[in-house]
């Protein structure tokens, strides 16, 4: 797209200025169009989503609302630029999912079958991580269990600090300042103010030229159902030698092992899930100590963002998560013992590093490399499809 647009530029007889500015508008129009399609396909299958777990798909359209008075519409409402916007305009967002939620009533989805509980408990390894590990555990369940399973609220866990009333801004009571000295007056300064008063002085408050801040988003709150214990899980988070060295000294860079040993209550089949994350650089493993400022990791426990993805812990942990789904699914232990082969360049690459497998635009599979060969590498399946078709792609992420 980009290159057609250069040629279009040139062909009109545009300078480099102009080739550039064609090549970016139809770049634009190409890619924006395409995110803008992935973009409603979301939509209807959060929708979809919705009604089959058992929620009010009506409620998508009130949720598009809410974002609506937070941020507005968005580029996609603006004129010319809304040619380029990656996503839809807002309001058409939010007549869209509404036309699709009348839609399910007239046709209903097949229901989710009953969630089961999972009882979360923390191996000593892992204590450093209680003040995030439960929920992102929960998050990334959720994500990719749809709807099987719900991770149980646990005293192994901290529950989330409450939150705290909001104080209401008083200005400070304005206090004496000396006045300018006048000719022949004395030039004492002011005497320190007496105990318990005000030492403050006025603030000078800047005009109100800014457009005032929305109202912030009305607080959520989420109700774990009443499910059965199905299984029961036991975390498990360390440091080993990066890259399958024989010890950690002689291991170039940093790897995390997160482990999820499980036991199924009804038929006490058990098992373990297994993944790794690594970089060829040393780091501190631990998700609150490689975070800039530390503090951050907390914020998941109270709800707000984090970069607890950029981590070696999360990124670990949420290998392990997807190997578990697979159990829920099949509701039972799975086999991924059999060896694969991929054909593709090997730098860079090393044991103990995943290469993802993508077909159709989605990751179908994961494969951890255990050993490099002269054309490609062997490994193990962590989670997904065993055979290849024509085109697949493998990236590898290192």
């Amino acid at each position: 797209a980009y290159l057609l647009g250069a040629l279009l530029g040139f062909l009109l007889g545009g300078g480099a200025d102009a080739i550039r500015m064609s090549a970016d508008i139809v770049g634009g129009l190409t890619f924006g169009h395409y995110s803008r399609r992935d973009e409603q396909k979301a939509d209807a299958g959060g929708v979809k989503g919705m009604a089959r777990a058992g929620y009010n798909p009506e409620e998508a359209a009130n949720a598009m609302q809410r974002l609506i008075d937070k941020y507005g519409a968005g580029d996609a409402s603006v004129p010319v630029l809304g040619w380029f916007a990656d996503h839809p305009n807002s309001k058409n967002r939010k007549a869209r999912v509404r036309a699709l939620a009348e839609e399910l009533k007239k046709h209903p989805v097949t229901p989710l079958p009953a969630p089961q509980g999972i009882d979360a408990t923390l191996d000593p390894s892992a204590e450093h991580a209680k003040a995030w590990l439960h929920n992102y555990l929960t998050l990334r369940v959720s994500m990719y269990g749809y709807g099987r399973a719900v991770v149980l609220p646990s005293t192994q866990f901290p529950a989330p600090p409450p939150a705290e009333p909001v104080k209401p801004v008083v200005a400070p009571a304005p206090a004496e300042v000396a006045k300018p000295t006048e000719p022949g007056k004395s030039t004492e300064a002011p005497k320190p103010a007496e105990a318990g008063k005000s030492t403050e002085v006025p603030i000078k408050h800047a005009a109100k030229t800014e457009k005032p801040l929305p109202p912030p988003l009305p607080a959520v709150t989420l109700r774990v159902p009443a499910v059965p214990v199905g299984w029961r899980l036991t975390l498990g988070l360390r440091e080993i030698p990066a890259g399958r060295a024989a010890a950690m000294e002689a291991a170039t860079g940093t790897a995390v092992e997160a482990t999820l040993r499980w036991t199924q209550v009804a038929t006490g089949f058990t098992g373990v899930c297994t993944a790794v994350a690594q970089r060829k650089d040393k780091v501190p493993w631990m998700a609150h100590e490689q975070l800039k400022p530390p503090a951050q990791v907390t914020q998941l426990a109270t709800g707000s963002e984090s970069n607890l993805e950029g981590t070696l812990e999360a990124a670990a942990l949420r290998r392990a998560a997807m190997a578990f789904d697979e159990v829920l699914e099949a509701n039972g232990p799975l086999d991924h013992g059999a060896p694969v082969t991929i054909r593709m360049n090997t730098r860079d690459l090393r044991p103990g590093d995943y290469v993802e497998v993508i077909r159709g635009g989605l990751i179908v599979a994961e494969v951890c490399i255990d050993r490099l060969e002269h054309d490609g590498i062997a490994g193990t399946v962590l989670w997904g499809v065993h055979t290849w078709k024509k085109d697949d792609r493998f990236v590898a992420d290192v």
